[in-house]
């Protein structure tokens, strides 16, 4: 009996050393891996990384605790550690501003200096600006044929007050993303929101269809600051492993405007009359004016950096000259695979408006709707955009994290065949180590600091901004050694490097439903043909707008991961190729809808989605390869 206690323990001790030998022989594998890679470089000594013979990186296992905390994703110069996570970091600004100097050493490196609540606030207050842009251009489309009538005009002119908006809002953004560049978001946001209120006054005033024009054309310029500037601020907050859904949550505003302007404004001139749709718009863009004074705070990254002194990574370059060029953005057209997105996202946007245009008249001719009832229709659509949004965002960093893990895997079990004495279940307990050590980290109470002060919060589920002791866990998770590396010749990390998730990633959520949206408005144009039930042509739209909103969130976010440093100038671009498009759309869809009818008219909107649907499978398949021949440069 004694004999068989003795030996239990002795057997627990056993397993111990056999899980601790496992975990051993596979870190040892993974750090030869870099040894060799390093060996290859012939890399010349750094001053701000610890080095080992010969002028190369020491790449072996340590122990030795790290002066200052580290997080998964950032560069610290102590323990030359790079976690996992750095995302388009590229070799100028690893060296120049990531590192720093060595008096900078006891300062942590970030990404944002933000918390995880006052970074979602600032994406409600952004996601409420940029609601006004898209509810300013449809809040009186039920209200055309009552400013027609007031102002004695015709059809034809009142119809070009929605034209020279989306014209407007198409042009305007590509000034105020490269003042945002050079001066900062919040100045930006200020100065275009008292343009707009006073715009959306001088509308309620108007007492001709030339000044409603005017102050049309002003309006959209106002408003359309937070299209291109919020979605860099959003960049500004969020890495890329988390900036899916945040983007997301954004660009619902930009959707839902569309669909629950003509709900508000059918009800607003119905009873009170059209000029009060303006009055409003006033009084709401005061509202959020007063927020972006009050409460907003700067959120570009040189601009944070330079006010907390805080070392954060991927910084933008700072200006050499102040000149604000609206030109710039039309530079990044040259690259295939920006093009190809934007064009296929402005047949989307163009469509969509075209739809919304033509509502109105279909459904009070079809199905005799009141002008209240029209705006209600609007409803469908509505919250299938906002159910795609939360879905959207979410499915895409889903994606990239399981990708991601697998890819982990499989780098583990490539170095363990290539280096050899690694077992196939050595690679996978210490890829379940890896995990497991992971999630224990995200939940733990983590030290935190920007401006020389320590403070202690929960991680949560926002490891970002967790900033972990490096003598604790390894940039792999794995606990007591530290696999140590610096950049390559290149600047990519070199441990991100191996497990990058290619960004055409982002593309898969929009890939997969893409014919969600074109499928919705064939259907849409034949029911209308064929005077379906009421239902049924609800029905359709509401999938339409779910798809909309994966579509149109998975393209949006790939062009902003590409280009994390110019994401307000991509955006700015993106926006005026679409808004442009969508103003011929809404033009042309009236006389088409006349001479060819709804069935054959949105027969052709469908076919162009499709085929838009079909290029961005080519992106998914060559983008990568694209990048790497036409790599994107900040300009």
């Amino acid at each position: 009996m004694d004999d068989h206690n003795s030996q239990v323990p002795s057997t627990a001790t056993a397993s111990l050393h056999e899980d601790s030998a496992r975990s051993h022989r596979a870190t040892q594998s993974i750090t030869n891996h870099y040894r060799k890679h390093y060996e290859k470089l012939e890399l010349e000594p750094h001053p701000h990384g610890r080095l080992g013979g010969e002028g190369l990186p020491s790449l072996m296992p340590t122990t030795e605790p790290a002066t200052g905390p580290v997080e998964a994703g950032d560069l610290v110069t102590d323990g030359a550690l790079l976690a996992e996570g750095v995302d388009d970091v590229d070799a100028q600004s690893v060296l120049s501003r990531s590192i720093g100097d060595e008096t900078d050493d006891d300062r942590p490196v970030v990404y944002t200096v933000f918390g995880p609540r006052k970074k979602a606030f600032i994406v409600v207050i952004l996601s409420l600006a940029g609601v006004l842009a898209p509810l300013s251009s449809s809040m009186y489309l039920p209200a055309l044929q009552t400013i027609e009538d007031e102002l004695e005009t015709t059809a034809t002119m009142v119809s070009l007050t929605i034209t020279v908006y989306m014209l407007g809002l198409g042009v305007a953004p590509l000034f105020w993303a490269s003042v945002s560049d050079v001066f900062g978001r919040r100045l930006v946001y200020m100065a275009s929101f008292v343009v707009f209120i006073l715009a959306c006054v001088g509308n309620a005033m108007s007492n001709s269809i030339g000044m409603l024009l005017g102050m049309r054309v002003i309006q959209s310029c106002g408003a359309s600051s937070v299209i291109a500037v919020g979605a860099g601020s959003i960049c500004d907050l969020y890495e890329t492993k988390r900036r899916g859904r945040a983007l997301g949550f954004f660009f619902l505003g930009a959707l839902i405007g569309p669909v629950i302007g003509p709900i508000i404004g059918g009800y607003v001139t119905s009873s009170i009359g059209w000029r009060w749709t303006f009055w409003i718009l006033a009084i709401f863009g005061g509202i959020v004016l007063l927020l972006i004074t009050f409460v907003l705070p700067e959120t570009h990254r040189r601009i944070v950096a330079e006010k907390y002194q805080a070392r954060m990574v991927n910084l933008p370059l700072k200006p050499t000259t102040w000149v604000v060029n609206p030109l710039l953005p039309l530079y990044y057209l040259k690259y295939p695979y920006v093009a190809l997105t934007i064009i296929n996202i402005s047949i989307l946007y163009g469509a969509l408006y075209a739809m919304s245009t033509s509502m109105p008249a279909n459904y009070s001719d079809v199905y005799g709707l009141s002008t209240d009832e029209v705006g209600l229709t609007f409803l469908a659509m509505g919250v299938g955009n906002i159910l795609g949004s939360v879905a959207g965002g979410n499915f895409a960093d889903f994606i990239l994290a399981r990708k991601r893990k697998m890819m982990e895997r499989e780098f583990a079990m490539r170095q363990a065949e290539e280096d050899g004495g690694v077992s196939s279940s050595d690679t996978t307990y210490a890829t379940e180590l890896i995990t497991t050590n992971n999630e224990k980290l995200i939940n733990q109470e983590t030290p935190t600091s920007v401006d020389g002060t320590t403070k202690y919060h929960s991680a949560g589920t926002d490891e970002e901004d967790a900033i972990r002791p490096a003598n604790k866990f390894d940039a792999h998770g794995a606990t007591g050694t530290a696999i140590t590396a610096t950049n390559t010749m290149a600047g990519e990390p070199a441990a991100s490097a191996a497990i990058e998730v290619p960004k055409e990633f982002r593309l898969t959520g929009g890939i997969l439903f893409f014919w969600l949206m074109p499928t919705s408005m064939l259907f849409y144009g034949w029911f209308l043909h064929s005077h379906q039930p009421l239902a049924a042509t609800l029905t359709i739209q509401f999938f339409g707008g779910l798809g909309m909103t994966f579509i149109f969130a998975s393209y949006s976010t790939y062009l902003v991961d590409i280009f994390t440093t110019r994401s307000a100038t991509i955006t700015s671009l993106n926006n005026s190729v679409r808004s442009i498009w969508a103003a011929v759309c809404s033009v042309i869809v009236v006389p088409m809808e006349s001479g060819l009818g709804p069935g054959w008219t949105f027969t052709i909107f469908s076919l162009l989605q499709f085929g838009g649907g079909l290029i961005m499978i080519i992106v998914f398949l060559y983008g990568h390869r694209w990048r790497q021949r036409w790599p994107p440069a900040s300009k």
